[in-house]
């Protein structure tokens, strides 16, 4: 009797786990699916229907697709962002890198560096001071503003520590015993064991410069929209309204186009983070149940 009604408990927990599992898949799902369908939507009819859209409003047309990549607004913006999300990534990553491993040794300014790490995390200078800083070493209004700033997080430092850390002392004895110093240590030995935990990292990273107009906004000024990241357009067009860029500034197509507009400009940005997640997934599962096991 007891166990029949503990099987009774499990089946309910399960159909409440499931229940919940659905349901949180349905709010990730259906905003995107109501930006699929809006974007290949007939501009027009999407313009007059303001409800949440399960098939295509009018007639299935690729008219908003035509009109945002009519101009090289929405171009130059991928190439800047593609530019500047590789560039920050490979650089912050090696930084990490570097960092991690001078914290995962018994060296003599380890904890000295992990404080001076570590005190930024909870006290900020505020934006103000940023500005300045940014401004006298001249990277204002330059693709550096974009890359150096922010490049490595102290998180992504953290880590790759605890990668480090997790690996059998008896490799890296061993290493040292034969004479290898530390870069080789490093390069040839930690890094091909911590691939999950870089890959991680790299996702992060990732996912941050490419979703990130902050740094735009406030390093690069109105008469260098050439240096606009995807993040900052897209910024523009949903919260200012401004398609004047992409449109060229005709008022009707403005009017009939700038729902379609910001549709279209929603997935395509959203399409290579989408395209690229499954890829750094593997990695990304690896990486948690590692850290979660050793960490």
């Amino acid at each position: 009797m007891v166990k029949g009604k503990r099987k009774i408990i499990y089946i309910i927990a399960d159909t409440l786990k499931i229940a919940v599992l659905i349901g949180l898949a349905l709010v990730c799902i259906l905003p995107m699916w109501h930006v699929l369908m809006g974007a290949i939507s007939d501009p027009i009819a999407l313009t007059a229907s303001k409800n949440f859209h399960f098939i295509p409003a009018g007639k299935v047309s690729f008219e908003g697709w035509k009109i945002v990549f009519a101009k090289n607004t929405i171009i130059r913006g991928y190439l800047n962002t593609i530019f500047y999300t590789v560039s920050s990534t490979l650089i912050g990553t090696l930084l990490a890198l570097l960092g991690a491993y001078v914290l995962s040794r018994n060296t003599k300014l380890k904890i000295p560096f992990f404080i001076f790490l570590i005190i930024p995390m909870f006290v900020g200078a505020g934006i103000i001071p940023f500005y300045i800083v940014v401004y006298n070493l001249g990277m204002t209004n330059t693709p550096l503003a974009m890359i150096i700033p922010g490049c490595c997080g102290v998180f992504n430092i953290i880590l790759l520590r605890a990668g480090i850390v997790g690996l059998p002392d008896s490799i890296l004895e061993a290493a040292e015993i034969d004479g290898a110093r530390h870069m080789t240590v490093l390069l040839r030995i930690v890094l091909p064991l911590i691939v999950p935990y870089i890959g991680v990292v790299m996702m992060f990273s990732v996912i941050g410069h490419w979703n990130s107009w902050l740094f735009a906004s406030i390093f690069i000024s109105a008469a260098r929209k050439d240096l606009y990241p995807l993040a900052l357009i897209l910024r523009d067009i949903l919260i200012r309204g401004n398609t004047q860029d992409i449109t060229g500034g005709s008022g009707i197509v403005v009017d009939f186009y700038k729902d379609s507009i910001q549709l279209v400009t929603i997935l395509a940005s959203s399409l290579p983070l989408i395209i690229a997640f499954p890829f750094f997934q593997k990695n990304f599962e690896k990486a948690v149940i590692l850290g979660g096991v050793k960490g």
